[in-house]
């Protein structure tokens, strides 16, 4: 293990001490099998690196002043000890399937890579001339992060403060983790030395920021192109609460209704007749 604390860069420890996140109320759709299988990888390569755990740190982790691009990707998976490895994997458990879920196995596996890379590359414009190997899926986690915050702002987080549970919007405790990385990245720019590449988080979560609201803007547009929406992000309210003239899910309703029976009263869904006050007072 490495001696000094200076001896490696850590991507890492995406929590904070005081404050540690316990569950999301966001049940999830799917098995997110991306998202485990990250975690088999990496601790895969951790308890690989343990064989030789210096001579692999300094080949394999991603040091600024080598810039091998090889290390870009192998850096990302390994780390500095059994609570750096803990802490980051529990917080791509708790946050990865949701945003797994929302942009696909296909789409998530190339943007957790992507905001991997632009972590390292945010921890070299920090710092170009740094001899030390960075290392941790921090960088690539904190993209998860970023994301999680575009999709789901407002889904509860129970955390624990202290000897405390309270449920939190999303937003709040992914903002106020932003906060201190952005602070903490800030003042090492003063040469105080920490042994935490913040930049790296720093770079991770604005791009998954910038991934997950490119996502978000492409989704609504294919969403009005096939189902015919307006240009307007939410489609017209109509009288009954319709669907919108000439819309697919209209034509499929009007075309099984008229299947159904061609004597049948017209439908207040189909925006004919509204009911009257009887035919209200016996269907309730």
């Amino acid at each position: 293990m490495p001696r000094h604390r200076d001896e490696v860069f850590i991507f890492g420890r995406v929590h904070a001490s005081s404050v540690f996140p316990i569950k999301d109320q966001n049940p999830r759709e799917h098995t997110p099998y991306i998202t485990w299988s990250l975690i088999g990888v990496n601790v895969a390569m951790f308890v690989w690196s343990l064989s030789d755990f210096e001579p692999i740190l300094y080949r394999w982790g991603f040091t600024p002043a080598l810039l091998l691009p090889s290390t870009l990707l192998t850096s990302m998976f390994l780390h500095g000890g059994i609570l750096h490895l803990f802490g980051n994997m529990w917080y791509l458990f708790l946050f990865g399937d949701n945003v797994e879920d929302r942009v696909g196995r296909g789409l998530y596996l190339p943007f957790y890579l992507a905001a991997g890379l632009a972590a390292s590359f945010a921890h070299y414009l920090s710092n170009p001339a740094s001899v030390l190997p960075a290392i941790g899926a921090s960088g690539a986690i904190s993209g998860v992060l970023g994301a999680y915050l575009v999709f789901f702002p407002k889904v509860k987080v129970l955390v624990w403060v202290r000897f405390f549970i309270f449920p939190m919007p999303a937003w709040i405790v992914i903002g106020f983790w932003f906060a201190l990385q952005l602070l903490f990245a800030t003042v090492s720019l003063l040469g105080v030395a920490s042994g935490v590449a913040f930049w790296a988080h720093v770079g991770g979560f604005l791009f998954g920021v910038s991934a997950a609201l490119v996502h978000r803007r492409f989704h609504r547009r294919l969403e009005r192109s096939v189902l015919g929406f307006p240009s307007s992000t939410r489609p017209p309210i109509h009288r009954w609460g319709t669907s919108p003239p000439n819309s697919p899910r209209r034509r499929l309703v009007e075309t099984r209704s008229i299947r159904g029976s061609s004597s049948a009263k017209p439908s207040p869904l189909l925006g004919g007749t509204p009911p009257s006050a009887r035919e209200l007072a016996v269907a309730h």
